[in-house]
């Protein structure tokens, strides 16, 4: 396992004051952040049966959001503006160590650092308008708050298996699944993105969810998590 010990200069605050520091995230046992670069999503990974599912590596659904669309998933947060259809999906996420180009997906461990939980919230009304219009989604998919996420586990206290997934909304199950759901494994998903892109420290990936993806309203609660890693809870206000 490639671990992080970012020195402080690449958490602490910009030479500007007018500049925001760089977003981070926590780590489980340790005293220093993960400091983000890239934030990428996976779309439709998961099956009932994904054995019965024909793999093709241009069939892989990726999109972006800004780093600083990351949030704390334990803390409240507000409903964004411009859309009244908010759509969740809880999923795993993957955070990356080291940069480069891998040659194989069993390189995979080398780049992983740790693991995390977090939820993909979609403006699904802006979403829609510009897939009719033919036009670029991003407003859609990365906005402020858009990628609440855990704390992140490193690698060596985490193997992901068949451990369940799951969100509940005001205490009512929404969502539910098992990781060895997955139709792209996370070894293939590494070694996609860094052949498309090249991966880079500090990259976050979202590795899809689970059936029940759904809207949420102003003033539901949000709770969940995955098997033997973590969970959460939240308002969204």
């Amino acid at each position: 396992m490639s671990t992080l010990n970012p020195p402080p200069a690449l958490i602490a605050q910009p030479k500007y004051s007018n500049w925001p520091a760089r977003p981070a995230l926590g780590v489980r046992g340790e005293t220093h952040c993960f400091p983000l670069s890239r934030v990428f999503g996976v779309g439709r990974n998961y099956a009932d049966n994904p054995k019965a599912e024909t793999k093709v590596e241009d069939d892989i659904v990726l999109f972006t959001k800004d780093a600083y669309s990351i949030s704390n998933i334990d803390q409240p947060l507000k409903y964004p503006d411009g859309t009244t259809r908010l759509r969740y999906e809880v999923e795993l996420v993957v955070a990356i160590g080291r940069s480069g180009r891998m040659t194989s997906p069993d390189e995979a461990d080398a780049y992983i650092f740790g693991y995390g939980v977090g939820i993909d919230f979609t403006k699904y009304d802006v979403q829609d308008a510009a897939k009719r219009a033919g036009r670029p989604w991003d407003s859609g998919k990365s906005f402020p708050g858009c990628a609440p996420c855990s704390e992140l586990v490193p690698a060596s206290l985490f193997k992901p298996l068949s451990q369940e997934i799951w969100l509940d909304v005001n205490d009512k199950l929404a969502q539910s699944g098992f990781l060895d759901q997955m139709i792209w494994t996370i070894p293939e998903l590494l070694f996609v993105i860094s052949n498309r892109f090249e991966l880079r420290a500090g990259d976050l990936i979202f590795t899809g969810t689970p059936e029940g993806v759904g809207m949420v309203e102003r003033g539901q609660r949000l709770s969940g998590g995955i098997e033997d890693l973590t969970q959460f809870a939240f308002d969204l206000i």
